[in-house]
């Protein structure tokens, strides 16, 4: 959880996706999934897959 937080500055959906009313959208649910697809790959199954490359948030 603290990988995922590092990418994106939080865990809360509400902030995630601006609803909180105090943020902007940090990042989309493909996102948010895509990120946790890849932090399961990374410790479920480390150095089976290919490296994913550097993101930043505003990748979608």
């Amino acid at each position: 959880m603290d990988k995922f937080e590092e990418w994106n500055t939080s865990c809360q959906c509400a902030d995630l996706r601006g609803t909180d009313g105090k943020t902007d959208r940090l990042r989309s649910c493909r996102g948010c999934v895509a990120d946790c697809a890849r932090l399961v790959e990374d410790f479920l199954f480390p150095g089976q897959f290919e490296k994913y490359e550097d993101r930043s948030p505003e990748e979608e």
